[in-house]
């Protein structure tokens, strides 16, 4: 609710800036043509031309092939922040920033927390030092961290979800209630 409330007092913050400041706020899919022409689809279609042009695209959550977010037991961010109940243990995978930070959040709340991470180590964009420092502050805080980790055989079922885990040479089950 207050994730919510944020979001709509920022939004009508920026809407009421556009208003101030004249500028248009043009809602849809664009297609960049060239030559300064934007073509956009949407509610009002229509061909734009400027001499400059400010791409806003948003973010979307990625998938990983071979697994599909179904968004109740595999979950994309946009679900974890609508979550009204916390689960008892949850896997995180990817640990860029937004991984990173819902690892810490969901273990905060007290949920059991697995991060998995493809590469070698967490936060790879990241200098080496402060992803050594991270995932020793992780794991002070019981977060299970696994990298350079290879999922296989997810299966969802009513409740829970379970894959297989390779890292290092060793292979592992893990069940969590959510991904």
């Amino acid at each position: 609710a207050r994730k919510d409330k944020v979001v709509k007092g920022l939004t009508a913050g920026v809407a009421y800036l556009f208003k101030k400041n004249k500028i248009d706020w043009i809602k849809g899919t664009a297609r960049l043509l060239g030559g300064g022409r934007i073509d956009v689809s949407g509610s009002e279609p229509q061909t734009l031309e400027a001499k400059d042009i400010i791409i806003a695209t948003g973010s979307y959550a990625r998938s990983v092939p071979g697994i599909e977010i179904d968004r109740q037991r595999i979950i994309s961010s946009n679900e974890a922040v609508q979550m009204r109940e916390i689960p008892t243990s949850i896997a995180v995978m990817g640990s860029g920033a937004v991984g990173v930070e819902f690892a810490s959040v969901f273990a905060q709340f007290g949920s059991h927390v697995t991060l998995i991470e493809l590469l070698p180590r967490i936060v790879p964009n990241e200098d080496e030092q402060v992803s050594a420092e991270l995932e020793k502050a992780f794991k002070k805080r019981k977060i299970n961290v696994t990298t350079n980790a290879k999922i296989s055989n997810i299966k969802v079922g009513k409740d829970r979800v379970t894959m297989g885990v390779e890292a290092g040479g060793a292979k592992q089950e893990l069940t969590v209630d959510q991904v």
